[in-house]
């Protein structure tokens, strides 16, 4: 090769991303006056070989990112929400891979997050820096270390924090992996002398055989804390057989009474549960070939053990099939559904405050469930889910709709929409539940973009709206602008807010941010 000059000079890879956000902020509930606030930080990128990273951040902020989609809650235990802030997803996979996603050791959306001693609720935590370093060692070895550190909050009671993860991950063989986690949460300023501390080691093996045949893992947790009590471990196996013409899929768990992992997600403790799904899987031949991919159908369980109450508390069984069209649309469904619930504490199945089934009864339940999909290739394309029939000592009827359409080539609209009737007899409360959520996700140029998304849930009585405009003036440099929003959804004679009932679509609290982020490359 002939260069008419001379290549330029490597420079050292490292990028610094400050930025600068202004907010101003209406709380209705309270009455507080309008609160401004003027915050800058930065992260930083530094490339230590061409496949291990090092980001760093100071004073971040997560104003950009979007609001969580809502759900309606018929569950008893805590719900999942994905992360969604940019500095926590780059390598997640490495991070929070660990254990099942109902038992993970380490879910990144505890950090900045804390519980108000006041009144229980979770409360935004100012998060002081972060720095993460990830990648591969070598074509054999992955390496990753995050470190947090969150400030001290009198106002909620919370005391500073410092997150730290520590996992290793091993190539053994063609496509096996053997990982090692070590995740430590420790407050700093507490008043035990030693501070308080919730620790959790563990190991996995993930199995996976050259043809893809066979596919599962094994883990084994355990958690250190001051209160050195039994219980406190977590394990699981799991293993995934995978031909043409069947699937097989096999997993088992437990989880000792007091595995209490503060940095990770463990809806449940104290338990032992097992789970099996089987699907046969039929090819057509001939004409139907032309519109049908494969139709499977089989059995599916799932069986919980509670070793604090000695006893089944949970168990589902059915039979389920599904139908993939050639077109990519497909139709589900369970030919028949069977719940069993014992209730250990009292429970109110509508999640709306009403009268609680009392503790100590079991219910055993019938339902139906179908589903179908449309070709997503098109540019209208429509989701749906229904389920109807028993629901612990009473009757439900539920409808999951989403509408969707792709404006080529600037963005798409979507409608998700979600109507449960939960009928129950009297004294116990019965219940017409909404979730209606309406978003579009626009691309105006190359550089300009706009996303609004609308929630309304009444069976948590907020409305609530979250615009964002983004101009990317620069590569990988932004400004944002965002607006959210929230109302109360419906009228509520029995609350009362400034000493009045309140209304339908009464304000609860209001914010604009502004933020800027410039990329230098050093």
């Amino acid at each position: 090769m002939e260069w008419e000059e001379a290549p330029p000079v490597a420079k050292s890879n490292v990028s610094i991303i400050p930025y600068t956000t202004t907010a101003s902020s209406k709380d209705f509930v309270n009455a507080t006056p309008t609160k401004s606030d003027l915050q800058a930080g930065f992260d930083a990128k530094i490339a230590v070989t061409p496949s291990l990273n090092l980001d760093l951040t100071v004073n971040p902020d997560f104003a950009q990112v979007e609001v969580d989609r809502q759900v309606t809650n018929l569950s008893r235990f805590e719900l999942f929400f994905p992360e969604r802030r940019q500095f926590f997803l780059e390598n997640s996979d490495l991070f929070g891979s660990f254990g099942f996603s109902n038992i993970n050791p380490f879910f990144s959306r505890r950090i900045g997050l804390g519980r108000n001693v006041n009144n229980g609720q979770n409360v935004r935590v100012p998060i002081l820096a972060g720095a993460r370093l990830s990648g591969r060692l070598n074509k054999d070895w992955r390496v990753g270390l995050l470190n947090v550190q969150t400030g001290k909050s009198d106002e909620f009671g919370l005391p500073a924090t410092n997150f730290t993860v520590a996992a290793l991950q091993r190539r053994i063989g063609l496509r096996n992996n053997l990982g090692f986690i070590f995740a430590n949460k420790e407050e700093l300023n507490n008043k035990a002398s030693l501070g308080r501390f919730n620790r959790v080691l563990g190991m996995d093996f993930n199995l996976a055989s050259p043809n893809a045949v066979w596919t599962g893992k094994t883990f084994y947790h355990r958690l250190f804390r001051p209160e050195n009590t039994s219980g406190q471990y977590a394990m699981g196996a799991s293993v995934f057989y995978n031909r043409p013409w069947i699937n097989v899929d096999v997993n088992a768990e437990n989880v000792g009474e007091n595995y209490q992992a503060e940095m990770g997600f463990v809806p449940r403790r104290g338990y032992w549960r097992n789970s099996a799904t089987l699907d046969r899987i039929f090819f057509p031949k001939g004409r139907a070939s032309q519109t049908i991919n494969n139709f499977r159908i089989g059995p599916d369980y799932d069986v919980l053990y509670s070793t604090i109450d000695q006893r089944v508390t949970d168990w589902d069984a059915g039979i389920f099939f599904r139908i993939a069209f050639q077109n990519s649309a497909e139709i589900n469904g369970a030919l028949a559904r069977w719940d069993y619930t014992y209730l250990f504490s009292p429970f109110d199945p509508t999640n709306s405050g009403g009268l609680e089934l009392p503790a100590g009864k079991e219910y055993t339940y019938f339902s139906n469930r179908l589903g179908f999909r449309t070709n997503q290739r098109k540019n209208f394309f429509v989701n749906s889910n229904f389920r109807w029939g028993a629901y612990f000592n009473g009757k439900i009827r539920q409808a999951q709709m989403g509408f969707n359409y792709r404006l080529q080539p600037y963005g798409i609209f979507s409608l998700e929409a979600t109507y449960t009737r939960i009928q129950l007899p009297q004294p116990f409360n019965s219940a017409d539940l909404w979730l209606i959520g309406p978003r579009a996700e626009l691309a105006f140029t190359k550089s300009i973009f706009f996303n609004l998304f609308l929630q309304y849930n009444n069976q948590v009585n907020n409305f609530n709206v979250n615009a964002r405009f983004q101009w990317r003036f620069k590569p990988a440099s932004d400004f944002f602008l965002v607006y959210t929003d929230n109302y109360f959804a419906t009228a509520d004679d029995t609350q009362m807010v400034g000493g009045r009932p309140i209304q339908a679509f009464q304000p609860k609290n209001r914010a604009l941010v502004a933020k800027l982020t410039y990329w230098f490359n050093l």
